[in-house]
Formats: structure tokens, sequence, C-alpha cells
């Protein structure tokens, strides 16, 4: 089994509420440069 670091968790996790708002929404704007700001936000 692998293991993730915090880091990864940390994007994954925020990707993923990132997509349940936007489907809460009915946002269908681009998601890519959300997701961007969030791995830079964590990495950074």
């Amino acid at each position: 089994m692998t293991q993730i670091t915090p880091e990864v968790r940390q994007i994954i996790e925020r990707v993923l509420q990132l997509e349940k708002d936007r489907l809460d929404r009915k946002k269908n704007s681009p998601i890519n440069d959300d997701i961007l700001k969030i791995i830079k936000e964590v990495i950074i």
C-alpha cells in the first residue's frame, strides 16, 4: 500500500471540496485555475 504525504492529502481534500461546492452551485466555469491555485498554496 502506498502512503501519501500530508501535502498531497491536503490537495486531494481541497480539490474534492471544490468539486462538491461547484456541483452544489451547478457552476460550469473552468476548474483548472482553481486546482492550480490550491496546489500552489499547499506547496509554497
